[in-house]
């Protein structure tokens, strides 16, 4: 995870039920897990289907890191949009359809959408954000993306 991360950055995990990232970081990173309720004193709460909050910090880095969690969002194209305001990288980890097509078993998972490797870096590309470097971990792809344009982002309401 490091080295995908600049070192002294802070970040900002959601999905951050099992901290995963803040194993894998040292001490040089802030590191804020966020998730659907509250786990920990520290979690901050999060529901990426309603209200779209600031990021506490200029420099963060968004790391979507908890099983499915790009996978429970109703609408894709509406957090795209909110990303490169508040961030110019990104990092999240996706049960891609190559990895898990069945839909019974992605329902089953807690999934409400299914997007292939292709979509997922269209998606991506929508956004103004270019995937840099994707690995495997488990059943999920983990995509390294930077922002490419100008922080000008239209037609976006953060909580609309």
């Amino acid at each position: 995870m490091t080295a995908l991360i600049a070192s002294g950055v802070a970040v900002e995990d959601f999905g951050g039920a099992q901290l995963v990232p803040h194993q894998h970081l040292d001490s040089s990173f802030s590191y804020q897990p966020g998730d659907l309720v509250k786990h920990s004193y520290e979690t901050v709460v999060w529901v990426l289907n309603s209200f779209l909050l600031e990021l506490a910090k200029t420099h963060n880095v968004p790391v979507f890191s908890g099983v499915c969690v790009l996978a429970y969002v109703n609408d894709l194209d509406r957090l795209m949009r909110w990303l490169p305001i508040v961030a110019s990288t990104l990092i999240f980890f996706y049960v891609i359809i190559e990895k898990l097509p069945d839909p019974r078993a992605r329902r089953k998972n807690g999934c409400v959408n299914r997007l292939s490797d292709k979509n997922v870096n269209c998606l991506a590309h929508t956004a103004s954000f270019q995937v840099s470097e994707t690995h495997s971990w488990l059943r999920q792809v983990v995509y390294h993306c930077r922002f490419v344009a100008a922080h000008a982002v239209r037609g976006f309401r953060k909580n609309g």
